[in-house]
């Protein structure tokens, strides 16, 4: 137990040299900010904040499969019911339908060659990725005329620097989409590595 009188007498000391008192106190300040501000950096580079509910129950799967067999997408999902703990449901993506080339994304003078991923309507829904404008895909957009497509924000500022994505019409190899949201670019995280 620490005597009340030394607690004085340390009080008093430190009154009497002020400026000393004052360079004390700023420097464990100083220090403290620093050390917290290092930590918080190297965390968010080692352990990066996904935005999406429960990335530790998604699975992104590499299904392989020849012509003359043909798996029943249901048996499949059963059996990861079975074998994944926390599986909730699967929301497929398709990267075969550009031939996994690039194509050329454009809005006026603007372009950029992207790889595209082609989802179910309910592939945000079922991440929990919530759009930083717009919407995501409803069941609707997947026979809307012309065609929906979500956007990164990294594609969002190179093609609309100057104005809001939302509602406008991207050519897309030539045909046009129109954009109904922008969502969070991941460059750790699979199923949002993709710019469109």
């Amino acid at each position: 137990m620490v005597d009340r009188s030394s607690i004085r007498v340390a009080l008093r000391t430190l009154g009497r040299h002020r400026g000393f008192t004052v360079v004390a106190i700023l420097s464990l300040a100083v220090a403290i900010a620093l050390n917290t501000t290092m930590y918080s950096v190297l965390d968010a580079m080692i352990r990066p904040k996904i935005g999406v509910r429960k990335p530790e129950n998604i699975y992104w799967l590499r299904y392989f499969s020849n012509d003359s067999r043909h798996d029943d997408p249901a048996a499949i999902e059963r059996a990861l019911r079975v074998r994944a703990p926390g599986f909730e449901g699967v929301s497929g993506s398709d990267r075969s339908a550009f031939a996994m080339r690039e194509p050329l994304i454009e809005n006026g003078a603007r372009y950029k060659r992207t790889g595209p991923l082609v989802v179910r309507p309910n592939f945000f829904q079922f991440l929990g990725t919530t759009p930083i404008e717009g919407r995501v895909f409803a069941p609707a957009d997947s026979v809307a005329t012309p065609p929906a497509t979500v956007i990164s924000d990294g594609l969002a500022a190179k093609l609309f620097p100057d104005q809001s994505p939302v509602g406008r019409t991207i050519t897309i190899d030539g045909d046009g989409y129109t954009v109904i949201g922008v969502v969070e670019h991941s460059s750790v995280f699979v199923p949002l590595y993709p710019d469109l």
